[in-house]
């Protein structure tokens, strides 16, 4: 399960009036993983994709009627940095700042994220829903951040009070990014790091973060066998709202019972018992 990622990456632009969340979920369920989204109101917007895939530009254009070209770009051409100062919230002096009133401790009040690879700069709806679900519920608890990307929920788990944060992700970029978080944050002998297949838990109990979409879901809990007899909580996000129901049926089949649900935008995000 160790994801390689390609020297090379699509960007694809698309049309004006394309639904932007929409078309980064249908290019994830096709194997597909997008980088980032580049906004210009004088050109088309643009989406990086990593090239990592069987898919050629043809296939791609021919799949999703939302492009209206591609083409193929270095991938070391992509500025985190800046990209990040565009899109990310609280964006000062190089660093995405969270701010946390109740953080356990005054150096975790306000916590920075660096520029990288990893998924989470605040800018997106899920990652502000599974961080306001969280808040109550993670403080002296075993945590487990399920597709960790920059480590911003695993980061914000530990200020809140976890006792320790075990955070996944299937790709080894993300995973370097966020142990670089963690180390600035001073919380690298608070936050163990794995690729899935390292993974493994003895714990009785946790709560499980999960900001991913749904088929991802998926994958990731059925490879995660360790966690399938623990009791918990798990807080998720990456449902759309149309997606709700179905959603729901999958959780009722692995054994979770609803406790919360919050919407922001056209996202939801879950609290389950289980």
């Amino acid at each position: 399960m160790v994801k390689e990622t390609s020297p090379w990456c699509y960007v694809l632009h698309v049309s004006p009036e394309t639904d932007l969340d929409e078309a980064w979920q249908l290019l994830q369920e096709a194997g597909l993983s997008p980088l980032y989204i580049e906004e210009d109101l004088e050109k088309l917007t643009r989406i990086f994709v990593d090239a990592n895939s069987d898919l050629t530009i043809e296939s791609l254009l021919e799949r999703f009627p939302f492009i209206d070209y591609a083409e193929r770009e270095e991938l070391g051409n992509i500025d985190w940095e800046q990209q990040w100062a565009i899109h990310g919230q609280n964006f000062q002096d190089g660093y995405v700042h969270i701010d946390l009133p109740n953080a356990v401790s005054s150096k975790w009040k306000r916590l920075k994220l660096t520029p990288g690879a990893g998924f989470g700069d605040l800018s997106h709806p899920t990652t502000h829903l599974v961080l306001r679900m969280m808040r109550d519920f993670v403080a002296d608890h075993y945590v487990v951040d399920v597709g960790c990307g920059s480590g911003v929920l695993a980061l914000c788990a530990i200020a809140l009070g976890a006792k320790q944060v075990d955070a996944i992700d299937i790709d080894e970029k993300a995973l370097e990014h966020a142990q670089d978080n963690a180390k600035i944050n001073e919380m690298s002998n608070h936050i163990a790091f794995y690729l899935p297949e390292d993974f493994h838990s003895k714990h009785i109990t946790s709560v499980i973060l999960m900001n991913m979409i749904m088929s991802e879901q998926k994958q990731a809990w059925d490879v995660l066998k360790s966690l399938h007899k623990q009791n918990g909580v798990c807080i998720v996000s990456g449902v759309l709202a149309e997606q709700k129901e179905d959603y729901l049926h999958q959780a009722k089949l692995w054994g979770w019972k609803l406790a919360e649900v919050q919407k922001e935008l056209d996202w939801l995000g879950f609290r389950f018992e289980r």
